[in-house]
């Protein structure tokens, strides 16, 4: 008989009380972290199994090892339900405006994004709030379920900005 009860239906797993420990392999070495119940366990499993540095072995529970099928399939069943949510939250974004403030770096064309904001007002407020108008830009972007944010139109350009501060 199996101690660990493993639920994909995204209610909680359960097993004995006791440490659980996930051993994993991280760049050449093997590590293992302490977790206080299954379901932890289960949870930072998951996002060892999504990591580039780290390859998840197994867990060890004060029952023994979970099994590695049942562990797989919840993982599984975790990043399934993770997906629907996500492309749930994607589709309530289309169409939707962000403005985004840039500020270039100190004598380069680099530049970064400082901020976003779902209003213009506030993101030209924090264009006068860090003051640095010849190294700003706010561009306003629209999300399209297809490519993301998309540019739609620059509000304050960088050669604006010079030729205001001139």
């Amino acid at each position: 008989m199996n101690a660990y009860t493993i639920r994909l239906d995204g209610s909680e797993s359960t097993g004995p009380a006791g440490i659980y420990l996930v051993w994993t392999y991280g760049w050449s070495d093997l590590e293992v972290e302490e977790h206080d119940s299954l379901e932890d366990a289960l949870s930072w499993f998951a996002v060892m199994s999504d990591s580039v540095h780290t390859s998840p072995k197994c867990i060890e529970g004060p029952a023994g090892i979970v099994p590695e099928r049942e562990v797989e399939a919840w993982v599984a069943a975790t990043g399934k339900r993770s997906r629907a949510r996500q492309s749930a939250y994607r589709d309530t974004l289309a169409g939707q405006v962000r403005h985004v403030v840039e500020l270039r770096f100190p004598g380069s064309d680099a530049a970064a994004d400082f901020d976003e904001c779902d209003d213009l007002g506030d993101a030209l407020s924090i264009v006068g709030r860090i003051n640095r108008r010849c190294r700003v830009r706010v561009v306003s972007k629209v999300f399209d379920l297809h490519r993301g944010w998309v540019p739609e139109r620059v509000v304050i350009d960088w050669d604006q900005a010079a030729r205001e501060a001139a």
